[in-house]
């Protein structure tokens, strides 16, 4: 009857003109939150006490002890048996959600703000949660991607790859690095911090029926704050578990010259290395110029015609040409000289090329994506390890992977009791499990604490609410 009173209520403060539509959506959605975290509790219980009667578990139950977690519903406070068993604490209606111990947010609202976390700020994606009832500090947000971050490095090395399967004319694995500042104690070791990003690529197929666009076929994005060593790691990896490298026709990695980026050629010695035109042209132009665009196609030319004696006599009548730029000059020639077989289009050099083969040079696309338009912002410094952990989520999301991680994030929280069991326990947990355990106690009293909506401003909330926990627990 409050329900009825309340609706009718709101339908007549529209008919006077004191509410909008604007308002009424707010109060109805602020009524919903708080019925949804009503019955989030409620159930949670119920399926504590279902444990309990129904599932035959070694050990003593020990009480309760309370959990706070925020939720899309706001923040829920639900109790839960703990059981003592071979020295080890371990709590079963958790183990069944995939809770951690110490877990505060769930795992949807970590999810959606790791997720908001990769395009805005953490502050900014604080304010967007906001915008939705959901109140999380800008820290709570940064703790999400930390999180996310460590379980997809987790994730990567738990799993053993399987032998990939897939054929492939032309496979291209381009590769390139950006810097972005360091802050804190990352700082006083070095400025700043190579990002080391790869875009993986299956050729290229027809955007549009004429054939007159092409995407990415099959693109797959890789990431890591590490070493070479640990970046071609990466590589290798899903190369391996995705392809059949015997059937794949024509294997190219393309670089912007560095020396880590050409180690690919060496884990397999059949492929081709080419740096990219971009990086290729920059190299040119810083030297004679930005608008020296017939200096990069004469140099291009005389590579791609082998003519390696043009190119001494070039840049011989350049240095006498430019006396001031003679050293930057000479560099640039023994740059040129150094990477001659790599500055050549690949497709000059394939023995079998595919129809639909393009230039390569699609990994600054991919670099903006993960690490520029997120991480080179003014003002922003970040540390090893979050910045780490970010370029992760932001891959996984990249990659059509972050239902997957989430979903396996989940299924690592929720142990079975075996596993529970193996770990023993320390002192500094006895210490927190010990203050944190509850007795027994008489469940309509707890409900009674701890419901929402009984305590609150609106009187047909709390009357709704008290109507429902009777509804649900008529013994109350």
């Amino acid at each position: 009857m409050e329900l009825f009173n309340y609706t009718s209520s709101l339908a007549q403060q529209i008919v006077e003109g004191k509410i909008n539509f604007i308002q009424l959506e707010q109060e109805i959605f602020r009524m919903v939150k708080a019925l949804g975290a009503l019955i989030m509790e409620k159930v949670i219980v119920e399926a504590d006490q279902r444990i309990f009667e129904q599932e035959n578990r070694s050990g003593k139950s020990e009480g309760f002890r309370e959990m706070g977690i925020l939720t899309l519903f706001g923040e829920i406070c639900y109790r839960r048996r703990v059981y003592h068993y071979q020295r080890q604490w371990c709590y079963p209606l958790d183990e069944k959600l995939g809770i951690q111990e110490k877990q505060t947010i769930s795992p949807t609202l970590v999810k959606a703000a790791a997720y908001l976390a990769t395009q805005n700020s953490y502050r900014e994606s604080a304010k967007i949660l906001a915008q939705f009832g959901i109140h999380m500090s800008h820290q709570r947000v940064h703790q999400a991607v930390q999180e996310m971050g460590e379980a997809i490095e987790k994730r990567q090395t738990a799993e053993s790859p399987s032998e990939g399967t897939r054929q492939a004319d032309i496979v291209v694995v381009e590769s390139d690095g950006t810097h972005v500042p360091l802050q804190g104690e990352d700082r006083k070791k070095a400025k700043s911090l190579e990002i080391k990003v790869g875009c993986i690529y299956e050729g290229w197929e027809a955007a549009d029926p004429q054939g007159e666009q092409y995407r990415l076929k099959h693109p797959h994005v890789v990431a890591t704050v590490g070493t070479a060593e640990q970046f071609w790691e990466l590589v290798d990896r899903y190369l391996l578990s995705t392809y059949d490298l015997e059937k794949v026709v024509l294997l190219v990695f393309g670089s912007d010259g560095a020396p880590w980026g050409q180690y690919g050629t060496e884990l397999y010695p059949h492929s081709l290395h080419q740096i990219d035109a971009f990086h290729f042209q920059r190299w040119i132009k810083r030297v004679f110029g930005f608008q020296q665009q017939a200096m990069v196609d004469t140099i291009r030319a005389l590579i791609e015609a082998d003519d390696r004696q043009g190119f001494e006599v070039l840049m011989e009548d350049q240095q006498a040409k430019y006396p001031d730029k003679k050293k930057a000059i000479r560099r640039l020639k023994k740059t040129i000289e150094r990477n001659w077989k790599s500055l050549k289009d690949y497709r000059m050099r394939a023995t079998q090329l595919p129809a639909i083969a393009r230039g390569i040079g699609n990994v600054e696309k991919a670099n903006d994506n993960l690490v520029a338009d997120r991480m080179k912002k003014r003002g922003m410094a970040w540390s090893v390890r979050g910045a780490n952990h970010l370029v992760q989520v932001k891959a996984a999301v990249r990659n059509g992977e972050w239902d997957d991680v989430c979903r396996w994030v989940v299924e690592q929280a929720a142990r079975m009791e075996d596993g529970q069991e193996e770990q023993p326990k320390t002192a500094k947990k006895r210490g927190r499990i010990g203050r944190g355990i509850r007795r027994q106690q008489e469940e309509g009293a707890w409900c009674q604490a701890h419901m929402p909506g009984i305590h609150g401003r609106e009187a047909w909330l709390r009357e709704f609410s008290k109507q429902l926990q009777q509804l649900l627990n008529p013994a109350m």
